[in-house]
């Protein structure tokens, strides 16, 4: 496979050129492939967790599974998360807590006391 692309390229002069070549990816492993597509989304990853303290990193990214799409997309921590469920729906803590670590376990519950009330 050959892909064609366009990209401005600053050279140490501080010249700006537009330039359109192509790649042949012909000769190469679907792993050599996979590898540059992960430098490329923990690139990607690093430009919005460089934000996060130490304690967010480890809560928000260590041990995490991120989706290709979508990895570079801005993270939240826990406590902004509770913060603005608070602020946008009006809750105390403990549930906004609920919301952001289990959503699952909230929506049973709810349906349990539907359950309850309609006996």
């Amino acid at each position: 496979m050959k892909k064609k692309t366009t990209r401005t390229i600053t050279n140490h002069a501080d010249e700006k050129v537009q330039v359109t070549f192509t790649v042949d990816f012909t000769n190469c492993t679907k792993e050599e492939l996979v590898e540059w597509a992960l430098s490329n989304r923990v690139i990607s990853g690093q430009k919005v967790w460089r934000d996060l303290s130490k304690d967010e990193l480890k809560a928000n990214v260590d041990g995490q599974v991120f989706n290709a799409k979508t990895i570079g997309q801005k993270v939240e921590s826990k406590d902004k998360k509770v913060k603005k469920i608070m602020e946008v729906f009006g809750v105390d803590k403990d549930i906004a807590t609920m919301i952001v670590d289990d959503p699952e376990g909230l929506t049973n519950m709810v349906q349990q006391l539907k359950n309850e009330t309609k006996k």
